[in-house]
């Protein structure tokens, strides 16, 4: 993600969870000022959250080219910016399951948060984000750790958690929006 797409983020999250905080709301006005935002948002930049997966898979292959140091220098540039977005959406989630007594918003809002969260590559119980574990990944090829083939395959499954937290988001949305018709 670049920096301005998260800094984006970012601030639509904090003006979300103020008005979320600030007054009681109708189902209409959550998901207009809420939920639609938020989803257009992401929506923008999961294109650049996929960009970091390509990117790292040719970082992989071409290792004897030395590209793996300079993804690593990327990733790590990011990475406290990463955090932080990581950190505000939880923020913010539990902003929502606290403000919002709507079960359909909350698990809305909870969807997102997955989409960052690595929860199957923690370490005792510590939440860590999927670019994290990314470059995680690259360290240890770098390191001798991992070699090329699996460095691959373990990039594949976090690719593939990402794909189905997007598609979980997307539900979610979807059903949100059918529950603001009804």
């Amino acid at each position: 993600m670049t920096m301005e797409a998260i800094k984006i983020l970012l601030d639509l999250v904090d003006s979300i969870t103020n008005f979320i905080q600030r007054r009681k709301q109708t189902k209409k006005d959550l998901f207009d000022n809420f939920a639609e935002p938020l989803y257009k948002e992401l929506d923008a930049l999961i294109d650049d959250y996929f960009l970091l997966f390509k990117n790292a898979h040719k970082s992989i292959d071409d290792t004897a080219k030395n590209d793996v140091s300079m993804h690593l220098v990327e990733l790590k540039e990011s990475r406290e910016t990463l955090w932080r977005a990581r950190r505000k959406v939880e923020a913010f989630a539990q902003a929502v399951e606290e403000n919002v007594k709507d079960e359909k918003f909350v698990s809305f809002a909870h969807q997102i948060v997955r989409l960052f969260q690595a929860p199957d590559h923690a370490d005792a119980g510590k939440k860590m984000s999927k670019s994290i574990v990314v470059l995680g990944l690259l360290e240890s090829l770098e390191s001798g750790v991992l070699d090329k083939n699996s460095a691959q395959e373990k990039l594949k499954v976090i690719e593939s958690e990402v794909k189905a937290s997007w598609i979980a988001v997307s539900q979610s949305y979807a059903n949100l929006k059918l529950h603001i018709l009804s």
